[in-house]
């Protein structure tokens, strides 16, 4: 199973980034954003690379959690893990309020015969192998709460390389419904489900 690794070359490059930005006001998100989180997520959270997620339109609390997750390393990654530590309280709760204010945008894949099988993963499951439906938690829309992400239009390789990750035991925080969803399916229905959810929200 092949599962997206983050560039030491990459990472290299945004902890330098990161160390050479200056101080900031505490709740200056839109400047802390850009100095901070840009380089990887995008001016206005759409990355260019499907390997980062959309963060435009990401629920606050949410966001919130996954920032303070990655600071404790509950969640690991070797570049966020670093910059959610160097973040205040309070310019993590800045930073999440800015990005769900800013309008999310689809990402539809290119394949429409595999979305159509991860639409129908997503509003019934796969009964056959006891996978829920995806609705069952996000919702027909998926547009998440507190508690759960916004998926809809997220960038499909990203979704992808996060059932991965949690198929293979790899991410650890939200783990528990996730790790038994993801164990009942096989590499082509999470493509499937990534690339259905990538088209989620247009209009």
């Amino acid at each position: 199973m092949q599962i997206d690794r983050f560039s030491p070359l990459v990472a290299a490059a945004v902890l330098a980034l990161f160390a050479a930005a200056p101080a900031l006001g505490e709740t200056d998100a839109a400047t802390l954003a850009t100095q901070r989180c840009a380089v990887c997520h995008g001016a206005r959270g759409e990355s260019s690379n499907e390997q980062f997620p959309q963060l435009a339109g990401q629920n606050a609390r949410y966001l919130s959690k996954q920032l303070h997750d990655f600071a404790s390393g509950a969640r690991t990654h070797v570049a966020m893990n670093v910059i959610a530590r160097e973040l205040s309280g309070e310019q993590i709760e800045a930073l999440a309020q800015h990005y769900e204010r800013l309008k999310p945008q689809a990402h539809p894949g290119t394949d429409p015969l595999l979305a159509n099988v991860g639409r129908y993963i997503w509003e019934r499951g796969n009964p056959y192998t006891r996978v829920p439906a995806c609705t069952s938690c996000h919702k027909e829309a998926g547009l998440g709460n507190a508690q759960l992400p916004r998926l809809a239009g997220q960038n499909p390789r990203y979704v992808m390389n996060q059932l991965q990750r949690f198929h293979a035991r790899e991410r650890q925080n939200d783990a528990g419904p996730m790790a038994y969803v993801t164990s009942g399916l096989s590499e082509l229905e999470m493509r499937a489900v990534a690339e259905y959810i990538g088209g989620l929200g247009r209009n």
